[in-house]
Parts: structure tokens; C-alpha cells; sequence
């Protein structure tokens, strides 16, 4: 199982909120079947399979393009880990807690 942690941003559209778009793009995620998200506050974490996660990532900038956004900042940042245990959101999450004193 992999992540990406995804951020979008419009550039030059004249607003210090993009709520109303973000929601859109986590309905574009809601149609996708295998992968799990998670909304934070400065991004959103994307699970599933790599190929899987291409193809939500092409997805989600086609979105932002069809939505007319005159410039596009996507970043993302990709954790793939491949060592064959199992990986979870929820996974991680609890892993560090378990770790608190």
C-alpha cells in the first residue's frame, strides 16, 4: 500500500479560500474504489495502490484544469513502502500513538 500526501492550490484566483474546491476534489476521490483519504488541515493523504494512486493524482489535475484554474500548484509527496508489511492511514495513526508515554 502507498500514500500521497496531496496538496492543490489555484495560483491568481483572487481568494484566500479554496474549501469550495477541495470539497470537489474529494468527490472525485469518493468514485475511486481502493482508495481511502484523509482530509488535514494543509492537505489531503491519499491510500492505495501506486498505480492506483497515478491515476487518482492524473485525475485530480485533470479536475482543477476542467475547473478553469489559470495556474495549477500541485504538490505531492509519495511514501511507497515496500518492505511487505501492512500499511494503513489508520495503521500509522495508531503506531504513534501507541509510542506516547
Amino acid at each position: 500500500m502507498a500514500f500521497a500526501d496531496v496538496t492543490l492550490t489555484p495560483i491568481g484566483e483572487g481568494t484566500a479560500s479554496f474549501s469550495q474546491e477541495i470539497a470537489h476534489f474529494h468527490e472525485v476521490l469518493d468514485r475511486y474504489d481502493g482508495i481511502k483519504y484523509e482530509k488535514t488541515s494543509m492537505s489531503t493523504i491519499i491510500e492505495g495502490e501506486m498505480n492506483d494512486l497515478w491515476v487518482v493524482l492524473q485525475e485530480l489535475h485533470r479536475t482543477a484544469v476542467n475547473r478553469e484554474w489559470e495556474r495549477i500548484s500541485m504538490n505531492v509527496r509519495i511514501d511507497d513502502r515496500r518492505d511487505g508489511k501492512e500499511h494503513s492511514i489508520e495503521g500509522k495513526k495508531q503506531s504513534v500513538k501507541s509510542q506516547k508515554a
